[in-house]
Parts: structure tokens; sequence; C-alpha cells
């Protein structure tokens, strides 16, 4: 099994560097080859399973992207973040949840499910396709900071929306393996009044360590202890919220964003030689790059695995739907700021909805449903489909996007 991972591993680094070579979007071209991987027949067991997820591949990219964030244009701009990560949420599920039920006559139960599921966008490939893009600034900005923050949001209201019909329908949930493990990687278990003390654990872990690698940054400047520390933080941060029963993808991106805001008082202070060290280490953009990469071959292997189109009347209107749920989060919420200076042009509105990509983290929470509960094979085939139009349209189709509204000049 272990010699199976390793191939992915260098199929999936030499796929990267032969799609940038032909300046293909490597995310697309995996996701292309890991289909092609499932359907050939070929004994590779590896699929994109919660545990691989949460454990190996998410720490280091959600400790990177939230270092590499813009703090400067960040806090300019949290009001905004805050309220689509918020209040946006919760239009853009009910608004799922509604049309699931009402055009595809879904239990409540399991439209609700699948609403705040598609309501987290990824940040795996929402950040993958805009540096492809070369998409920079405020537009940029809020789209990683707002799909990194409504992760967060999402999986709280999923965790406690699935504890309730667990308890109602009295549905048995196993005491350990992938499902639980997907969900003990956000601030919830199905446990009663565990999402408080979570949240709370994980704040004072991810405050506490982003606080020490700010003060040990200082102290010591040499570059490659600043490449040991962040390289071993996102994971030593995750694992640590793990033990308090709190959130590892909160407690990282919170020291991740800590990071990031002591980056320009960092360089006032120190010497113009060790400037260098405050960048991303390169191991840990290679560490974030590799598993970005995994995650896109895994998803491919798990789509061609799956027939997500056997029923085009349920896979269609999903994606449909999700598309319509991502639109009831952004212009509404983006009305409230209109006329002041956080004010979001219609442009970036556009831009939100369409980049609001789905990907391996509402892959991830549809498969951590208890076996035993009603739908899950529906809410699972919808979040298929969902997923696969996010990569095939909506990705593809960004950079043509942004160049007819003017956001990225067309090449010359």
């Amino acid at each position: 099994m272990i010699w199976q991972w390793l191939f992915l591993l260098g199929l999936t680094l030499l796929g990267m560097a032969v799609l940038k070579r032909l300046g293909v979007f490597y995310g697309l071209g995996l996701v292309v080859l890991g289909i092609g991987l499932a359907w050939s027949g070929l004994p590779i067991r590896p699929r994109l399973e919660q545990s691989v997820l949460f454990q190996v591949l998410l720490p280091p990219l959600i400790f990177e992207a939230a270092c590499g964030l813009d703090w400067p244009t960040l806090r300019r701009n949290l009001a905004v973040v805050g309220a689509l990560a918020g209040p946006g949420v919760l239009l853009g599920s009910a608004a799922v949840a509604c049309a699931m039920h009402g055009w595809l006559s879904w239990p409540w139960s399991t439209a609700a499910l699948f609403g705040i599921l598609v309501s987290a966008t990824d940040p795996v490939a929402v950040i993958a396709t805009f540096r492809h893009a070369g998409l920079g600034g405020r537009a940029v900005v809020l789209l990683e900071a707002e799909s990194l923050f409504n992760d967060g949001t999402a999986a709280v209201l999923f965790a406690m929306t699935l504890e309730w019909i667990v308890q109602q329908t009295g549905t048995p949930v196993p005491s350990s393996g992938d499902a639980l493990a997907a969900l003990r990687a956000f601030p919830a278990f199905l446990q009663p009044g565990a999402v408080l003390p979570g949240v709370a654990g994980a704040t004072l872990v991810g405050v506490a360590a982003g606080r020490a690698m700010c003060l040990l940054r200082r102290r010591w400047t040499n570059a490659l202890f600043n490449e040991i520390l962040m390289l071993g933080a996102g994971y030593l941060v995750f694992y640590a919220a793990s033990v308090v029963h709190g959130s590892g993808v909160l407690a990282a991106l919170l020291a991740g964003l800590m990071v990031a805001a002591d980056r320009p008082a960092l360089t006032d202070e120190l010497e113009r030689q060790a400037q260098a060290s405050l960048h991303l280490p390169a191991g840990l953009v290679f560490v974030s790059l590799a598993a970005n990469g995994m995650i896109f071959l895994l998803l491919g292997l798990s789509l061609g695995s799956q027939h997500w189109l056997a029923d085009a009347r349920l896979t269609l209107p999903a994606a449909g739907i999700a598309l319509l749920g991502r639109a009831c989060a952004i212009y509404p919420v983006s009305a409230l700021f209109r006329g002041g200076g956080q004010a979001i042009p219609a442009a970036f509105q556009h831009v939100l909805v369409w980049g609001g990509l789905r990907g391996a983290l509402s892959l991830a929470l549809a498969l951590s449903v208890p076996a035993g509960l009603p739908g899950r094979d529906a809410l699972i085939l919808a979040t298929l489909t969902v997923v696969a139009c996010s990569l095939f349209a909506q990705g593809p189709s960004m950079p043509a996007m942004l160049r007819r509204l003017r956001i990225l000049r067309p090449p010359e």
C-alpha cells in the first residue's frame, strides 16, 4: 500500500511539472489524470479519504495559505470577510436547502446537510485557480480569506446539524473511524455541547502557537531554522489542537494569520540580509504544493470510481442550485457595504460567486455522514456532481471571466 502512495506522489510531481510546462492548470490536469487512472483498471487502491485529507494533506495547506495572505489588505476587509463567512454562509445554506427540498423533494434533513456542505468553498481549489490565473490585489484576498474562514463556519453548522439529525433518527455512529475523524478536524464532535469548547480550545492553541512562532522568528533569523520551524508548525498546531479536542483547521488558520500579521513589524526590525527568511520558506511551499496536487489527483480517482452522472435529474439541478446558493450568499451581503469604504464592486461580486469552487472539503464532509442516515447516497452523488462542475466548468472559465470583467489583463 505504501508503494502506491509513493507512486501517486511521484506521478503528482511529474504531472505538475509537465502541465506547468504546457501552460495547463495543474489542478484540472491532475483531476483528469486521476479519472483516467480510475478507469484504467490498474490496482490503485488509495482514494480521497477523510483521514488522509485531514491528517496529512490539509495541515500544511491551511497554514501556508494563511501565512501567505496579505494581512494589511485583509485587516481593512475583515468586516466584509466576516459577513460573507457568517451571515453569507447561513443565507447560502438556507437557499440551497429550500431549493433541494422544493425542487427535488429531498427530506429537510438531507437538504439542510447538503446546503451547508456546499456553502464551504474549497480553499485548495480556490487558491490554486487564482494563483494560476495570476490574479492579485483585493479581489484575491477577499476570495482566499472568505474561502478559508467560511469553512470553519460551515463545518460548525454541518456538525451541529448532523448531531441533531443523528439524535432524532437514532442513527448509529461509530466510535472511531473516518466519520468521526473528519468531524474532529473541525470545531465540533457528535457530542452535545462540544462545539464551543472545541472552538475555544482551537483558538487558544492557534493564538499561542502563532505568538510563539513570531517570537522565535524574531530571536533566531537563521534561514534553516525558519525552514524547519515553518515546515513543522502546520502539523504541530493541527495535532496540538486535537489534544484539547479542538479544531486543527481553525488552529492552523489562526496561527498562520498571526505570522502573516507579524510580517510588517518583522520587516522593519531585521537587517536586509535576514529579510529573505520572512517570506514563506521554500520547504513549506513545496510541501504545500505537493499536498495540493495530491488532493486534485485523489479527487480525480474518487470521481472516476463513482457513477456521478448516473442520474441527470439529480445531478444537474444540484450543480445549478449550489451556484444559486452561492449567489444568495454573496449579493445580499455585498449590498450591506454599498456606498462605504469597503464597498465590493459589481465585478468583484461576480468573481466571488463564480469563483466559489467546491472540492475535497465538501466531498469529505459528505463522506463523513454515517452510513445508516437516510439519503446519504443521494447526498454523496449530488456533492460529486457539484465538485465536478466546479473543476470542469467554473475553474477553467475563470481566466476568461476575469479578462472580460477587466480584472485581469489579456495576455500580450
